[in-house]
């Protein structure tokens, strides 16, 4: 439980959770909702304790890095619609589907 028992602090632990929400790997993308955002993951609390694993490409400056931030969020987003595509329609696309299928048979 993240509050306390009251629920009187709920807004104090929000940001906490809102980090957690936004830095974990999403099935339907497989990507994290900051990489999709920002072009990067973030600083979370473990990296800033321990340093970047070693494997980690160091951030260029200025407008070599807009250039390249504008590559990795295309990256970024055309993995996630391809996974998407792959696992199929979602369920409020095949309720749509569905929706629209009785209203045309409705006219007839």
């Amino acid at each position: 439980m993240v509050v306390a028992k009251d629920q009187k602090d709920w807004d104090l632990q929000l940001p906490l959770v809102l980090m957690a929400c936004r830095s974990a790997t999403q099935e339907t993308t497989g990507c994290t909702p900051a990489l999709l955002m920002l072009g990067r993951e973030f600083m979370t609390p473990p990296t800033l304790a321990y340093g970047r694993p070693p494997d980690t490409p160091q951030v260029p400056a200025g407008p070599e890095y807009a250039t390249q931030l504008g590559e990795r969020l295309d990256q970024a987003h055309e993995f996630a619609r391809n996974k998407r595509r792959l696992q199929g329609p979602s369920k409020s696309e095949l309720m749509t589907s569905t929706q629209k299928g009785l209203t045309s048979r409705q006219r007839t």
